[in-house]
């Protein structure tokens, strides 16, 4: 190795070493937030994540989420789960070392176009330091929790790593000898890309972009120069287009808001990425920007980001470095933020990876603007203003991340700052409600159905509330209400089954429960209450194999365990009934009932 190749190799490796501390210390105080929003039917409610039987459950995500459609996210998860449970820390540092590869795979990204003849001698002697700038802004900013921290969205952060890793070879192919291994790879990212979120789609688009600024090439030159990286392409674009015909994906149009209304509305949410880009405090987790946009409104945006679309298409045809920032920004934004209309009009974490182009712009434009006012001194003032800038974008990501370690407290902060959002209160009175605090959610409640008064949530929120609170006729006719909007939801059935049993109407609870386990057979709860009335109605074997079921599943049931020891006794089968309550015991030692009922197996066994 040359003195030059070792210098470089253990500058690159310190510039790794400070991403991995940076971002390390941004997220390290979000491990332990709870699962949150989409997570519970993402994950902990997902039956295809809990395990890699002859069907491989795990590449056929549930319908109708965000997951379908997209079986390599799912895939990670199962992956997660099978190392980690339902430990949310797990997952989330998965989460947070996807990330940093991205990071990683930004700054060799910079750091490559950085040394091109396209820009100026003193940034290519430059270009290491001014590439860990861009990945070390980009890294640290807290528009990336909504990606990181949101387990569910890890769709966004898988998507980015294939893309940049799909950009990364690209370039590695065409700068260096080995072009049909490299195109290779990025193409096999590309077809990755497309089982992690249908935004992969701009990125053969990105690589011509990138292919026409820096090595001038048209449309059949590329082509003839990559055929390797192109046809990856095709194949992902192909894999992508499959996915989508299966007609089970969660991105689907959003019919009560046509095209047109969408795009305006779009004007005004790209200025309000921008905003929180460069000044990135009052982030919000959960915008609810439900609202469409009116001409009347959205004109001066319309006319804005006519002018930033304008510039960056007249910056790329002049085959000008920023026309590429210009594009990677936009074409990554297209697929969400264009004319195909979504529910959520404005989420956070869809300006995760388009943030990469506006962090290669602040750092590479900023060289240069510094280098124009301070010739022959700018690494100095550059250096201060990136290390302050990203030391206080780090501050706020710590601290955007303590918000997300408590359900309470973000909730709490999502509804302050959209009070409109009924899904904001109805998610808090959630929270509220798992810390048994069912009467400071009734308010959220309330306000939620003021806002939203079909939502199925807000009743089954409320008849949760009540039923806790002892209002069990009120807890009856909102259960009611919110089975009649969405008689497919397990849970509600399951709310239904304890109401009825404190009406005392316990066969019609064995009904429901009988419902909530037919749509929902991991609901181990229902599965044990279940088993619970049937031994009260004598059906002693029909209990017993529910509840072999439940020690299945959650070996960790000691009451599960005590039961089963209790049929097991009166069946005379007096050593299975012991081993029962032994189990029992070596989960819950001072449990009572195991310690009485082991002794009566116990005695029971010696009489002759």
């Amino acid at each position: 190795m040359t003195p030059n190749k070792e210098k470089s190799s253990c500058a690159t490796a310190l510039f790794c070493l400070g991403l991995t501390l940076a971002v390390f210390g941004a997220w390290a105080n979000a491990l332990n937030a709870p699962f949150v929003l989409d997570d519970s039917i993402n994950i902990t409610n997902n039956l295809t994540i809990r395990g890699f039987g002859s069907d491989f459950a795990p590449w056929y995500p549930p319908d109708y989420t965000s997951l379908s459609g997209r079986p390599l996210t799912n895939l990670s998860f199962a992956v997660d789960y099978a190392l980690w449970g339902l430990n949310p820390a797990g997952f989330r540092a998965v989460n947070m070392a996807l990330h940093l590869f991205c990071a990683f795979l930004l700054m060799g990204i910079a750091r490559r176009t950085f040394t091109i003849e396209d820009f100026p001698a003193f940034m290519r002697q430059r270009a290491a330091l001014l590439a860990f700038g861009t990945a070390l802004l980009w890294a640290v900013h807290p528009f990336a929790t909504g990606a990181v921290t949101y387990i569910s969205q890890r769709l966004e952060v898988l998507m980015a790593l294939f893309f940049l890793g799909a950009l990364y070879c690209a370039i590695r192919g065409w700068q260096g000898k080995r072009t049909f291994l490299w195109h290779l790879a990025a193409g096999i990212c590309l077809v990755a890309g497309a089982g992690a979120k249908e935004v992969i789609a701009a990125a053969p688009f990105v690589l011509y972009a990138y292919d026409r600024v820096f090595y001038k090439r048209s449309v059949r030159q590329a082509l003839a120069a990559s055929p390797v990286l192109h046809a990856g392409a095709f194949v992902g674009l192909f894999i992508l287009m499959a996915l989508v015909a299966t007609g089970r994906q969660a991105a689907t149009a959003f019919t009560e808001v046509s095209p047109l209304s969408y795009a305006l509305t779009q004007t005004q949410v790209l200025f309000y990425y921008l905003k929180k880009a460069f000044w990135p405090l009052g982030l919000n987790f959960d915008l609810w920007w439900r609202e469409p946009a009116q001409i009347a409104q959205a004109w001066p945006f319309v006319i804005m980001t006519a002018m930033l679309l304008g510039g960056s298409l007249f910056l790329f045809w002049k085959k000008h470095p920023a026309g590429f920032a210009g594009a990677f920004f936009f074409l990554v934004l297209a697929p969400s933020s264009s004319f195909y209309p979504l529910p959520d009009m404005a989420v956070e974490y869809r300006a995760y990876l388009p943030l990469a182009a506006l962090a290669a712009l602040t750092a590479g434009g900023g060289a240069w603007l510094l280098d124009k006012a301070v010739k022959g001194r700018w690494f100095f003032v550059w250096a201060l203003i990136v290390a302050t800038t990203a030391i206080g974008l780090m501050g706020v990501t710590i601290a955007r991340n303590f918000v997300f370690a408590d359900a309470v407290r973000l909730w709490t902060d999502t509804a302050q700052k959209a009070p409109h959002n009924p899904r904001a209160h109805v998610n808090l009175a959630d929270a509220l409600q798992s810390l048994g605090r069912h009467d400071l959610a009734l308010g959220h409640l309330e306000k939620a159905r003021e806002l939203a008064p079909e939502a199925v949530t807000v009743y089954g929120g409320l008849g949760w509330a009540y039923l806790e609170l002892g209002e069990i006729d009120k807890a009856f006719d909102n259960l009611e209400k919110a089975i009649s909007l969405e008689p497919q939801r397990a849970v509600l059935h399951m709310l239904m089954a304890l109401t009825l049993v404190r009406m005392g109407q316990k066969d019609a609870a064995i009904q429901y429960y009988e419902a909530a386990l037919k749509l929902a057979p991991h609901i181990f709860r229902a599965r044990y209450n279940l088993a619970n009335l049937l031994l009260e109605k004598g059906q002693k074997l029909d209990a017993l194999k529910l509840l072999e079921q439940v020690v299945l599943e959650n070996p960790g049931h000691a009451g599960a365990w005590v039961n089963m020891g209790a049929i097991l006794f009166d069946m005379g089968e007096f050593e299975q009934a012991i081993t029962c309550f032994e189990n029992a015991l070596e989960i819950d030692p001072q449990m009572e009932a195991a310690l009485i009922n082991l002794q009566e197996a116990q005695k029971a066994l010696t009489l002759p």
